[in-house]
């Protein structure tokens, strides 16, 4: 058994993580983890102290995910073969193969009991606003007027006047600051909610990217964004239309942010409906809206449980030609998470995301000059249906 744990090659690994590829997406492990969160989110609480009976929950869950992997080996692979096999196997290049990256994944996060935690608080959170969905007021024709800052034009309105002013009215709160970026929060007047949770988040990032790169960075869609967004998995235009040249598009954007936290709900894919306003709020710059959709009904989608509104302007640095700077402003349900929780978020995913894009897109485009000009007048130059022009 030794000269087997010792020769298992990176093929015959492939192959074993490949099989539980195909169990994890299978009805069985879904089925056994919906049972298990089901039965055992009740126990978990947002408050900061670590119970005994969490210790005794996540082992169960070790042992319930170990037997089914076991289960899903190819004839003749050992369970034990593979741990033994794993760890040098991880550290070659053979561990970033796409095939297999979200059986890796669960493999380095089952035992992670700060993940298995967040995974199961993120579930009771979501247990929490199914429950209370029901008094919530259907807002699906609130998009349609009025000049409130739930109206898509309202809140590009209010997001590029916060990057042109730089405005610090009263009620925000920062979150997080750093040398490049600050997050602030603010709660959303009571007379305007839609749900209790709902909070306004505000950023503002100074990133080492030019105007244009930012332009190409964050506006870009096609298979080319993979260079430099690990979460992108591609994307479809279910009502047809252009994804770089419309000015308003709607999108099914496929994501991925890891194994747990999709288990628990976060969506694999998310209906947008894209706009870009160009030259707002001064000439030289733009302003962008992501709405959730409804592309069955072609409307706002009411019921996404992650994103209400989201806006964003991108304009040049005014002093510094190879930086530009960043404002976004969203409306989401962030709300009741607890204090500890809202500041990991911010403190810790945000600026991760935001910074390895821009660490990713400075290393695999700009030293490679291959950086598309996303204004109108760039566009102009592109061939219908063309990634690169």
């Amino acid at each position: 058994l030794t000269v087997r744990l010792v020769s298992m090659q990176s093929e015959e690994i492939f192959r074993a993580l490949l099989s539980i590829e195909k169990m994890i997406q299978g009805p069985t492990f879904d089925e056994w983890r919906k049972e298990f969160v089901d039965r055992n989110v009740q126990h978990f609480s947002f408050e900061d102290e670590n119970k005994l009976i969490y210790t005794d929950i996540h082992k169960e869950y070790e042992e319930g995910v170990e037997k089914l992997i076991e289960q899903s080996l190819p004839p003749g692979t050992e369970m034990e073969q593979l741990m033994m096999a794993l760890p040098e196997y991880l550290e070659s290049s053979e561990a970033h193969r796409e095939e297999t990256a979200r059986t890796v994944k669960l493999l380095l996060e089952i035992g992670d009991f700060k993940d298995f935690r967040e995974m199961m608080l993120y579930a009771k959170r979501q247990k929490e606003e199914e429950s209370e969905g029901g008094a919530e007021e259907n807002i699906t024709n609130s998009l349609s007027g009025g000049g409130s800052v739930f109206e898509v034009g309202g809140l590009i309105d209010m997001c590029g006047l916060l990057a042109e002013t730089g405005a610090k009215e009263e009620g925000w709160v920062t979150v997080y600051t750093n040398k490049w970026m600050r997050i602030d929060k603010k709660p959303v007047d009571e007379k305007l909610k839609r749900h209790k949770n709902e909070i306004f988040l505000r950023g503002v990032m100074t990133l080492d990217l030019s105007y244009k790169e930012c332009l190409d960075m964050f506006l870009f869609f096609g298979d080319r964004r993979r260079e430099w967004d690990t979460n992108f998995r591609g994307y479809e235009l279910p009502m047809g239309g252009d994804a770089i040249d419309d000015d308003e598009v709607v999108l099914i954007s496929k994501l991925d942010f890891g194994t747990l936290m999709h288990m628990v709900g976060i969506p694999r894919s998310l209906q947008v409906k894209y706009i870009r306003r160009w030259d707002f709020p001064r000439k030289g710059s733009v302003s962008t809206a992501m709405v959730p959709w409804d592309v069955e009904n072609n409307s706002f989608d009411e019921k996404s449980k992650v994103l209400s509104l989201k806006t964003n302007t991108i304009m040049p640095h005014p002093e510094l030609p190879d930086k530009s700077i960043i404002t976004t402003l969203e409306i989401n349900r962030l709300g009741g998470m607890p204090k500890w929780a809202l500041n990991l978020l911010m403190t810790a995913t945000a600026p991760q995301l935001v910074k390895g894009l821009e660490q990713r897109y400075i290393a695999k485009i700009r030293k490679s000059g291959k950086t598309l000009d996303m204004t109108p007048e760039g566009r102009a130059k592109r061939a219908k249906g063309a990634e690169t022009w």
